[in-house]
């Protein structure tokens, strides 16, 4: 335990907290917030929990120091709990467990076997944890919520990655602490806050903590396993919604100062996964090796690589650099290469001595380069200098207008969108309505093609107030003909698109009625007098349409 321990930030504001919720203390805090500054992009910050205990850092720490404070208040002396094969959060609860002189078990399943994976099997005989290998998920499953329980019913049985009540309030306080550090000013306070979430505790944490704190913060997870076991949610936004809610309610069990919160759905990016939980990806890979040799700082394969990779993507698409970033880095940092070198592998069971021996799982160098070139896209997508295909077509107050006609006297904007339903598409409407002026000028004749009936646009846009020609193509005739085909999963949310739709949330505009097809990508295509296409663009996500002042400049090529 630390001996220079200070008294959690969350019993500070809440001292009535302190006498109601046990605490093992184990960590060593606050840990340093500060700027990567090598990394090649602006108001980039790091919350180094890497940092969280000599002994073992990372976000387990947080969690297990209330955890512990249950175990010994409710007088247990074994702790059992279950994971991958390389699970940081069984060698963390290990760790701290002989520390505590506690007994552990570990219920392990197969994962892709890498340099992690490995050094964190030889830790668990370095300190004495009892290693059940169970093979499948279900197995363990099976293993820990019936079996295990059955064999040993005095335990502490410990849910996966420590996402408790209790591990969360681990990253309630977090959260408090940051605030600290914000407000001694070590740190601008963040737009966005990135973290990978597995089990849903760390951003369960945040998300609740960053509110109760008063932190104007959108917390964003990078998931890094499956969504779902069949029907079954296992890290999807409903179950980080559904622990920080639960943390919610329990703390004001405790406390009637705990105010009233509302907490909406979290944002969780799916498209930074991979072939699934522990197998690296390249976009991961790459971050690994720009975060060591540009900031000397270590990621993980399965965890923090990944959503590294999504802050990387996220400021190299994002408009406005003077918004801070904060990464929460979640990974050990403590060297324990000495450790594994002491554990004879020899003395390990058998199936374990296969896995270190075993060749390490390689890199998915697919899905995630996948991100922006999966999906529908046509190979014969239309060029410069191509002749414009002409259409008939219907405004939502005119029917029967034809392309052409609208190129007599000015070149034309055409701007494929989703529907008139899609806040980014609402957005990007209002700002070229505000900016009008601006096309007009340049001889520009804007027309907006959407997925949406008239009717449907007719409920959201007046025609004395929409100065643009709005197209209806429900059938979708017109994107089929200009090759503006659908996206993949992977550019449905992207770091990029979240911002998009947290401006448009902003502004007050709400998601209406899906019509067309979810997964469709946006295009630009300036067509002059003479019917030819003289710039084009096809988006990669589904918000990417450039902004106006891109969208003039490309007239004027």
């Amino acid at each position: 335990m630390n001996e220079q321990d200070t008294r959690p930030i969350l019993f500070a504001h809440y001292p009535e907290l302190e006498a109601k919720i046990p605490r093992i203390p184990l960590g060593s805090f606050p840990t340093p917030v500060q700027a990567l500054n090598n990394i090649g992009v602006k108001n980039l910050w790091i919350k180094r929990d890497d940092l969280t205990s000599p002994l073992y850092g990372g976000n387990k720490v947080r969690k297990l120091e209330f955890i512990f404070g249950d175990v010994f208040a409710k007088k247990k002396k074994k702790v059992v709990t279950f994971g991958g094969i390389g699970t940081n959060h069984g060698l963390a609860t290990a760790i701290f467990c002989h520390q505590l002189n506690l007994a552990c078990t570990l219920i392990l399943f197969k994962q892709p076997v890498t340099p992690n994976v490995k050094q964190n099997l030889l830790l668990f005989d370095k300190y004495n944890a009892e290693v059940l290998y169970k093979d499948s998920f279900l197995n363990t499953a099976v293993s820990y919520f019936i079996l295990q329980r059955l064999a040993d019913p005095f335990a502490y049985f410990l849910y996966p990655g420590g996402s408790t009540i209790e591990g969360t309030i681990g990253f309630v306080n977090a959260a408090f602490e940051l605030k600290s550090q914000i407000d001694q000013g070590l740190m601008p306070e963040p737009e966005v806050l990135f973290c990978p979430v597995g089990s849903s505790g760390t951003m369960a944490g945040l998300l609740l903590g960053t509110k109760l704190a008063g932190l104007n913060v959108t917390v964003i997870g990078v998931r890094v396993t499956q969504s779902h076991l069949g029907p079954l949610h296992v890290c999807t936004s409903h179950t980080v919604q559904k622990l920080a809610k639960q943390t919610h309610a329990y703390l004001k069990k405790l406390s009637d100062r705990i105010p009233d919160l509302s907490i909406d759905m979290p944002i969780l990016l799916g498209g930074y996964l991979g072939e699934g939980y522990g197998f690296p990806t390249k976009a991961g890979i790459d971050a690994i090796h720009e975060m060591k040799s540009k900031e000397n700082l270590t990621l993980d394969p399965c965890y923090t690589s990944k959503a590294f990779a999504a802050v990387l993507d996220h400021c190299k698409s994002r408009t406005d650099d003077s918004k801070p970033v904060l990464f929460w880095h979640t990974y050990n940092s403590v060297d324990l290469s000495d450790q594994t070198a002491r554990v004879n592998v020899n003395h390990l069971p058998e199936k374990i001595q296969t896995f270190i021996n075993q060749k390490e799982a390689g890199v998915d160098h697919t899905v995630h380069e996948s991100a922006s070139h999966m999906g529908g896209i046509m190979k014969d997508r239309l060029t410069p200098n191509a002749t414009a295909p002409d259409f008939t077509f219907n405004t939502p107050w005119k029917t029967s207008c034809q392309f052409y006609d609208f190129l007599e006297n000015t070149k034309g904007l055409l701007i494929f969108l989703r529907y008139i339903g899609c806040p980014l598409c609402q957005l990007k409407i209002s700002e070229i309505i505000k900016e009008k002026a601006l096309f007009d000028a340049e001889g520009l004749h804007v027309l907006v093609v959407l997925q949406s009936e008239p009717e449907s646009i007719r409920e959201v846009l007046d025609e004395n107030s929409t100065p643009v020609t709005i197209i209806c193509d429900p059938q979708e005739h017109i994107f089929r003909l200009y090759k503006v085909s659908p996206g993949s999963f992977f550019q449905y949310i992207t770091p990029g698109v979240v911002m998009k739709a947290m401006k448009a949330r902003k502004q007050g505009i709400k998601h209406g009625k899906h019509e067309g097809r979810e997964l469709q990508v946006p295009a630009v295509f300036v067509v002059d007098t003479d019917k030819h296409i003289r710039n084009v663009y096809y988006g990669k996500n589904i918000g990417d349409v450039p902004g106006n002042e891109t969208l003039l400049d490309m007239s004027r090529r």
